[in-house]
């Protein structure tokens, strides 16, 4: 079945941007696959179905194409969502530079309710906050990921025993999800973070992880939200065009803010395994976009090359950053230093498909220079 309406999307899909007729270029709709596509007074059309062909000449960004065959892979159908305008009024929080000082300074200062979603948690102070915020009488409810992917054993079994032993309600995350990625808190049920970081000892002292601290209502209702959905193994999808969330709405809304850019890109990510993704980077490269693209550099086997290749021939610049310096672990895209997206999504398949994944797209300018001034001065390192 084809809806036709003003804002709809696919996973896989382009999303359009709030207040704009069309952002995305045609050589990036091309690019990206196109499950979501423009028609003059209709707005996006999406494939809902399970194995849907469209054909539909594409018009309404000022050029015509010819026709473009969609496939819908999955029967889920998508909640109708724009790219939002970005949440002002936040906070954001710079690792390794702020330390775990914020964060464990949160949970012991919560008064009624701590519930984190997290992906790894070994960081022992922040364990030991935990069980002291319970013995205060704070509600605690934990959800962990069980097997965390690259580790020899459940990195998470150590935190999951003692919280258990304290008699904190500690889940499992569902095993609907490939894995459960995301990093999110949502304190005394007013204040949410919304985390590139793991809760382990690394990522307060040796990785490069932003988190923000978001105390608007409707965010932080959606986010709860969120959490009771996944604590009681329920189907749950956003219809927050500020907080992109995996399998759902991620993808479109990631490739949204990439197309909307006109000037400048600069993008932090762990890994670069996702064509779709790397097509939009070299589109919009290739239409005069100035794309900067900061990356861990490999320590083993070099998956993301492919994706490297592709994006620099597009242009797009590339620093692979050693660990010496610093693991680069944070997912940031800013798009013409106005808007940005922070979370735990990487540009993988498995992430943005696949997995449970939370992040926010923000417009406050105070953030954004926060991100841009450490961006720079990460791209700046020459070290060996």
């Amino acid at each position: 079945m084809l809806i036709p309406t003003t804002n709809s999307l696919a996973p896989g899909g382009l999303a359009l941007d709030e207040g704009s007729a069309c952002h995305a270029p045609v050589d990036l709709l091309r690019s990206v696959g196109c499950h979501g596509l423009l028609r003059p007074g209709l707005g996006y059309i999406v494939a809902v179905g399970p194995l849907i062909a469209l054909a539909v000449l594409l018009s309404g960004c000022g050029a015509g194409v010819a026709p473009v065959v969609a496939t819908q892979a999955r029967a889920a159908r998508v909640p109708l969502v724009r790219l939002g305008a970005g949440v002002r009024g936040v906070q954001v929080l710079v690792e390794p530079d702020d330390g775990a000082g914020a964060l464990t300074g949160a949970i012991r200062d919560a008064g009624r309710s701590i519930w984190l979603t997290m992906y790894m948690l070994t960081n022992r102070t922040i364990i030991h906050d935990l069980e002291y915020a319970h013995a205060a009488g704070v509600d605690v409810r934990v959800i962990l990921e069980p097997h965390p992917y690259g580790a020899s054993d459940n990195t998470n079994q150590s935190a999951y025993d003692i919280l258990m032993a304290a008699d904190i309600p500690v889940h499992w995350s569902s095993p609907r999800y490939r894995l459960t990625h995301e990093k999110s808190m949502v304190v005394d049920g007013d204040t949410a973070y919304v985390m590139t970081t793991n809760f382990t000892r690394a990522s307060f002292q040796a990785n490069r992880e932003f988190d923000v601290v978001d105390r608007h209502p409707a965010d932080v209702a959606t986010v709860r939200a969120l959490f009771i959905a996944d604590w009681t193994n329920r189907v749950y999808t956003t219809r927050d065009g500020n907080l992109p969330l995996s399998p759902s709405d991620a993808r479109p809304l990631l490739q949204a803010l990439i197309g909307s850019a006109r000037r400048t890109l600069d993008v932090y990510g762990e890994e670069l395994q996702d064509p779709g993704m790397e097509k939009a980077l070299a589109a919009a490269a290739r239409h005069g976009v100035h794309v900067r693209l900061i990356l861990p550099a490999p320590s083993g086997p070099d998956y993301d090359a492919r994706g490297v290749r592709l994006v620099t021939a597009a242009s797009v610049r590339v620093r692979r950053l050693p660990r010496s310096y610093l693991y680069i672990h944070a997912k940031v895209i800013v798009a013409d230093g106005r808007r940005a997206f922070v979370g735990s999504q990487n540009l993988s398949a498995a992430s943005l498909d696949d997995n449970r994944e939370l992040g926010i797209i923000v417009a406050d300018q105070r953030v954004i220079g926060t991100l841009e001034d450490t961006f720079n001065g990460d791209w700046s390192y020459r070290g060996g």
